[in-house]
């Protein structure tokens, strides 16, 4: 074969073999870019600042061009479980949009309490409990709230009672608990620093979920007497008449 043949045709066999190269990678990238995905998006619209519950996210299949960067992709149930009452909502977020990684925080102190504060409801914040007090009671427990304070009876006698003023009572958080859940190292750092405030202080703080007239209630009773929480069993649903409790009944009975 003639040099001056030789040359174009091995040219043309090159560009051939990068076209077919290039048709290749093309084919492949349509082919991933059209690929089914499985991604979690808002089952309705999400305000900001809210506490991911169970119907508040679901799943889509769409084409993997239009999959977000950070976007949550769904495999298996617990794709969806895990961001349950785990993560809120940094911006709302509108219905049928991709949930984000970078539209999402932690539920913790950052977050701030309001987060697990329900609609029409409100977030009490009771201080002064004793550390060993909320050691013991965790976020989601149910309380009764107990107060004791001076009373004067019909013969002019004063003595002191005790009242169960509230019941079945939703404890939001405990300290900075605000039920999150923590990592191994989340949990040292947490103990460190409640070692380091306690040594300054005898005292924690529990936050409560009460509607706005349960507040005003709590508020002048805690002007008025201590408080005392008692746990009840998460089954126990009643609502139950408690009478007054005094000293003298309490001989009486012995």
């Amino acid at each position: 074969m003639k040099k001056g043949v030789f040359l174009p045709l091995a040219v043309a066999i090159v560009a051939a073999v990068i076209y077919m190269l290039i048709l290749s990678s093309n084919e492949k990238r349509f082919n991933q870019d059209a690929k089914l995905v499985r991604v979690i998006v808002a089952a309705r619209d999400l305000p900001e600042r809210k506490v991911l519950a169970r119907g508040d996210i679901t799943f889509i299949q769409i084409p993997n061009r239009f999959v977000q960067k950070d976007a949550f992709i769904y495999t298996k149930e617990s794709d969806i479980t895990k961001l349950e009452n785990n993560l809120v909502t940094r911006i709302s977020i509108t219905k049928g949009n991709q949930i984000s990684k970078s539209a999402l925080t932690s539920l913790s102190p950052e977050s701030g309490l309001s987060a697990r504060v329900s609609p029409l409801w409100r977030g009490f914040v009771l201080t002064g409990v004793d550390p060993d007090v909320t050691r013991l009671i965790k976020p989601d427990d149910w309380v009764d709230i107990v107060l004791t304070f001076d009373a004067v009876t019909k013969a002019g006698v004063r003595e002191k009672v005790s009242a169960t003023i509230l019941q079945r009572i939703k404890v939001l958080g405990v300290g900075n608990d605000l039920g999150q859940g923590m990592t191994a190292e989340q949990l040292r750092n947490a103990q460190a620093a409640n070692a380091g405030s306690t040594a300054f202080s005898n005292s924690s703080a529990i936050s409560l979920a009460l509607d706005p007239r349960d507040v005003m209630f709590l508020v002048l009773a805690r002007q008025e007497g201590d408080l005392t929480l008692v746990v009840r069993r998460c089954e126990d649903q009643g609502i139950h008449s408690m009478p007054i409790a005094n000293l003298t009944e309490l001989f009486r009975g012995q």
